[in-house]
C-alpha cells in the first residue's frame, strides 16, 4: 500500500506583511478622492448593525417543511373538491380541472 501524498503547509501571510505588499502595488491616487458625495448618503454603522443570531437549522429545515406539505396538502385537497363536483354540459367548459387552471 502506497503512502499518502505529502502537501506542503500553505503560507499564511500576516496582515503587516499584506499592508506592506499592497503599498508597493498600488500607487497612490494623483487627485484627492472626493467622498462627501458617497457619504452623504451613507447610512450610520449604528442604523445597519445586528445582533448575531445562530441558526437552528433543524428548526428551519422543520419549519419550511411542514410549510410546504401544508400547501402540497391544500391543493390536493383543492383537487379532489374539484373532481368530485358533478359536471354539466354548460359548467364543464367554466370549471377548471387542475389547480394549474385555478392561477
Amino acid at each position: 500500500m502506497a503512502a499518502p501524498p505529502k502537501f506542503p503547509a500553505p503560507v499564511v501571510h500576516s496582515v503587516r506583511d499584506l499592508e506592506r505588499e499592497l503599498k508597493h502595488i498600488i500607487p497612490p491616487p494623483q487627485d484627492p478622492v472626493e467622498l462627501s458625495i458617497l457619504t452623504a448618503v451613507l447610512s450610520s454603522p449604528a442604523s445597519v448593525m445586528e445582533a448575531d443570531k445562530k441558526w437552528d437549522f433543524a428548526g428551519l429545515f422543520s419549519k419550511l417543511s411542514s410549510e410546504i406539505q401544508a400547501e402540497q396538502e391544500l391543493q390536493e385537497h383543492e383537487k379532489e373538491v374539484l373532481e368530485e363536483r358533478p359536471q354539466t354540459s354548460a359548467s364543464a367548459a367554466k370549471v377548471p380541472r387542475s389547480p394549474d387552471q385555478l392561477l
